[in-house]
């Protein structure tokens, strides 16, 4: 249960709050906050006053930052957690494959260190790789990465590492374009009532991609069943295999015809 609340808070933190790759302060746009520029949108003197300190506690400790890690235990410092919190989520985030975190979303904790608080972030400095993890009172219980379990307590803790997780390619060149634009074309005039009637809008064309699966939609002008022109959308499923591509789904005008 716990897990699921997690989940949902850090989706509504990723379609809801302000900000995408860089902090702000008073709407202004600051640097990336980072292991190497943990600075942090919090205006309170309080924090601020704890942020140094803690910074202090971290130089006067003579650690070697590349073996223990202690930039990143600045940086979630920086974030609000006390040193034993950050000291503790920065092991749990190495086990995990994750040796340096950027915020994705802007923060608006009033004290990060009560209650649920996800975190969403990009790791080792990719922004293709946008994580989340989730504490309860300063506590990491919860990791996750495109939909997978890297760590959980429910499930005993750790359970994989980010690198073990497949990211899709998603990637597009212009012969697959081209490709992609015949295919879907074919495809949908063998559901169109008059098909050489039809004209298919030259600006109207999207495309996503998921290693060997493709969507490929657009818009179309063609008579209806009734003789009518009308303009109509369309969107069509693809895999490409070995010896070309193959239609898994067809939607016309928000009808799923295949």
């Amino acid at each position: 249960m716990k897990r699921l609340t997690a989940m949902a808070l850090a989706i509504v933190m990723v379609l809801g709050l302000a900000g995408c790759g860089t902090a702000t302060v008073s709407g202004k746009p600051t640097e990336p906050i980072t292991a190497e520029n943990p600075s942090t949108p919090d205006s309170s003197d309080e924090k601020q006053d704890k942020a140094a300190f803690t910074a202090g506690e971290i130089a006067n400790a003579d650690l070697d930052l590349a073996d223990y890690g202690a930039d990143m235990v600045l940086f979630l410092t920086r974030l609000g957690y006390t040193v034993d919190e950050a000291t503790a989520i920065q092991g749990i985030l190495f086990q995990c494959g994750v040796t340096s975190i950027e915020l994705a979303r802007e923060l608006k904790y009033d004290d990060i260190s009560a209650g649920l608080s996800p975190v969403v972030c990009y790791a080792n400095g990719n922004k293709d790789m946008q994580f989340f993890f989730t504490t309860d009172d300063g506590v990491l219980f919860y990791c996750g990465f495109m939909g997978e379990d890297l760590y959980d307590t429910e499930q005993g803790g750790f359970l994989k590492q980010i690198t073990d997780v497949h990211i899709p390619e998603t990637e597009i060149d212009f012969d697959t374009y081209a490709e992609l634009q015949a295919v879907a074309v074919e495809a949908v005039k063998g559901y169109l009532s008059y098909p050489n009637t039809s004209d298919f809008g030259a600006f109207d064309w999207c495309v996503g991609r998921e290693d060997d699966k493709y969507y490929i939609g657009g818009s179309v002008s063609a008579k209806n069943g009734f003789g009518v022109k009308s303009d109509m959308s369309f969107g069509v499923w693809v895999v490409k295999t070995e010896t070309g591509y193959t239609v898994e789904g067809i939607q016309i005008d928000g009808v799923r015809v295949k």
